[in-house]
């Protein structure tokens, strides 16, 4: 059994009947403000799931599914999202600093004001919605990086690589 507290103290704490959380299915469940740093969630389906101000700085969450997941603020800081699932998304306000992205797929992901600062974006589908209203300081992206027609991400501050 695994307990997984929200740092709201009027919240009750999730508790999910499996020994790790690693393609654990927590689909639809209200993971509002988790405290899940560090975690591993790799290849976890979080489908329509509320992790909205949830605490996933360094965690472990490649190959996850996160379509249709709330991620309102959010804080990924440092975390791994290689391969993750975001399509429909809500990650507004999100802090994706220094993550890595590598493949992720953000399409019609709603990215308004998320920060990609320092994030590896190399290979990622970044069809998102609001994407101007986002940032991209030394983010780093290569030819294999899908942006919306018109959009340029230089001048938002990303960097292309080899």
């Amino acid at each position: 059994m695994i307990v997984i507290n929200s740092a709201a103290s009027e919240i009750e704490p999730v508790f999910v009947d499996a020994e790790t959380l690693e393609n654990a299915v927590l689909d639809g469940l209200n993971l509002h403000r988790a405290l899940l740093s560090k975690s591993k969630l790799k290849g976890a389906s979080l489908v329509d799931a509320n992790l909205r101000s949830a605490e996933l700085d360094g965690a472990e969450l490649s190959y996850a599914n996160m379509s249709r997941t709330l991620l309102m603020n959010a804080l990924f800081q440092q975390a791994n999202l290689s391969f993750v699932n975001f399509q429909d998304s809500k990650p507004i306000g999100a802090n994706f600093t220094g993550a890595n992205l590598q493949n992720a797929d953000l399409t019609r992901a709603d990215v308004f004001a998320a920060r990609f600062t320092d994030a590896n974006l190399r290979g990622a589908i970044m069809l998102c919605e609001r994407i101007e209203d986002s940032s991209f300081e030394n983010a780093k992206f290569n030819d294999t990086t899908v942006w919306p027609e018109g959009f340029d991400p230089i001048a938002k501050g990303a960097l292309r690589v080899e």
